[in-house]
């Protein structure tokens, strides 16, 4: 059997669940031995396309794991089957010119519709207010839609807040056919030239855009749209949404999320920004009072070292590099100590700062870093870096291998 076109029942009826249909093809899928492609007369299966997850759902007791579409005409659905189950279903039941029973699955299907309605009224007013055109779109568990220009967060929201008086204005989303001579006429929104016949979905003060995918009825069913997230992008911006169910689902998780937080820091869930600040505050102000209290010690160890030794080895804890090389510059020009291997605990070793005016380091330190599973480089007169390596090992080794 051959076809030309699979007929898409799902632009009949986007709210169908079951439908039967006559098998054209089964073909074992190239990529998996497990999985088969099988083309169907018509399906209720929305395949991925113009931004939008396909369908998922069962197929004569089997699993849709994937529906494709090429050339807008045939439509592919992959069935993932047991091995104890394959030889009896290909034999018997996914053979061409048998009648079949697909099922899809709904909750993904509305979640779909809902997330792509909702895109439609933001997209649409972004372009109603800014001129701006939706470049990229894709839609998965959170909706990601790259803008043509820039927009700021508060723009943004003021679009978001418009959207939501869509929602809760209960508008019908219309969806046409025009003909060609009407289509000229129509100041519609379109990625790409379009031909044939033109799909319009239409949401009054709010889109008229080419769409081939699935959709609500009413804006109210949509529920909720949010926008949660934007970066620069290009020469405009990229933005993160989420609409009806996996909005609901995203805002208690948000909301669980900052009820914990709240009762960790003992606060109101509206106020845990300022106990957050607060907390910050304090942890800088005992940061910086430790690196004050770091450097009295080092200071007053600075004074226990005399100018009779020719080298140092001092393992520290706590003090960031800028403080070590200080300490090191110390030792080395106040107390004169020609060469100085000053080191900061780390969780897998040692932070190294090693100063001399005696030793050419830079002939020392590929060997070091061998011995030391350390990385670091530097030149004659200083060499830094770390290495994986317990203390005791890295003083044997260091007076092993420098002539002090």
């Amino acid at each position: 059997m051959s076809m030309t076109e699979t007929i898409k029942l799902y632009d009949r009826d986007a709210y169908a669940t079951e439908f039967e249909a006559d098998i054209i093809s089964c073909e074992p899928n190239k990529a998996d031995d497990k999985r088969f492609d099988i083309i169907l007369n018509q399906t209720l299966f929305f395949p991925e396309e113009g931004g939008q997850t396909p369908d998922r759902g069962m197929l004569a007791g089997f699993p849709v794991i994937d529906v494709q579409i090429s050339g807008d005409r045939i439509i592919t659905h992959t069935l993932e089957l047991p091995s104890e189950d394959a030889g009896a279903a290909l034999s018997s039941v996914l053979v061409p010119g048998q009648k079949v029973r697909g099922v899809i699955d709904w909750d993904h299907r509305y979640s779909n519709m809902q997330n792509h309605s909702g895109e439609h009224i933001i997209s649409g007013l972004i372009h109603k207010h800014f001129g701006y055109e939706n470049v990229g779109f894709h839609m998965g568990e959170v909706i990601q839609i790259d803008i043509s220009g820039p927009l700021d967060w508060n723009q943004l929201m003021m679009i978001e807040q418009e959207a939501n008086e869509i929602v809760y204005q209960n508008i019908p989303v219309q969806i046409a056919f025009p003909s060609n001579e009407e289509l000229e006429s129509i100041p519609y929104r379109s990625k790409k030239e379009l031909q044939g016949k033109v799909r319009i979905v239409t949401i009054e003060n709010a889109d008229i855009c080419a769409c081939c995918g699935t959709h609500v009825k009413n804006t109210g069913e949509i529920g909720l749209i949010k926008i949660l997230s934007f970066m620069k992008h290009k020469d405009g911006i990229r933005f993160d949404l989420v609409c009806g169910k996996r909005a609901l689902a995203y805002m208690r998780k948000e909301h669980d999320a900052c009820k914990e937080v709240s009762c960790l820091l003992s606060a109101k869930p509206l106020e845990i920004h300022i106990a957050t600040k607060k907390l910050l505050d304090n942890n800088l102000n005992l940061l910086n009072e430790k690196k004050q209290c770091m450097q009295k010690l080092l200071e007053m160890k600075l004074e226990t070292y005399t100018q009779e030794k020719e080298y140092v080895i001092d393992f520290e804890e706590g003090l960031d590099r800028v403080s070590l090389m200080t300490y090191a510059n110390a030792l080395l020009e106040e107390k004169h100590i020609p060469t100085v291997c000053v080191f900061n605990k780390q969780e897998d070793g040692y932070m190294y700062i090693i100063l001399s005016k005696k030793i050419n380091l830079q002939e020392y330190v590929k060997q070091l870093n061998t011995e030391l599973s350390g990385r670091g480089g530097g030149k004659k007169e200083v060499i830094q870096g770390s290495f994986q390596s317990d203390a005791e090992t890295i003083e044997n080794v260091l007076v092993k291998t420098l002539p002090f």
